[in-house]
């Protein structure tokens, strides 16, 4: 396991988080995943595996479901894109916000991108997730 830290600035939480990235979505925004608390907080972050691959629709429920199992949650958007600095080279899914219209923040390779919440995951997929 290991600890992040997320700056929360309210409003201005994602549009932040996004600096030092090489390229964001114009769809990663505060208006689509707001924040109201303005603190920073420490986050433990572990990574949880899955070994085959998931079926569209089906595969984002059986991740909740054992994330859930677990005691744990996905990350949010603000989550997700400050381990999303740390682990450049490691696709990280946010599975624990989505916009109104139902997508998520996923970071790799100094990229923050949108993918719906009920993509296709391949196979040896780990989604980081924390604490509930």
């Amino acid at each position: 396991m290991m600890k992040i830290l997320v700056p929360y600035r309210g409003m201005r939480t994602i549009q932040e988080l996004l600096a030092g990235y090489d390229w964001y979505n114009p769809g990663v925004t505060d208006e689509n995943f707001p924040f109201e608390r303005h603190d920073d907080v420490e986050v433990p972050v572990e990574f949880i595996p899955f070994g085959k691959a998931i079926d569209e629709g089906t595969g984002t429920k059986e991740i909740i479901a054992t994330l859930t199992e677990k005691g744990l949650r996905g990350l949010n958007a603000a989550e997700s894109l400050a381990l999303g600095k740390i682990k450049r080279e490691q696709p990280i899914n946010g599975f624990g916000q989505t916009s109104k219209e139902g997508y998520i923040v996923c970071a790799v390779n100094g990229r923050a991108i949108m993918t719906t919440f009920t993509g296709r995951w391949s196979s040896g997929i780990e989604i980081p997730a924390t604490p509930i």
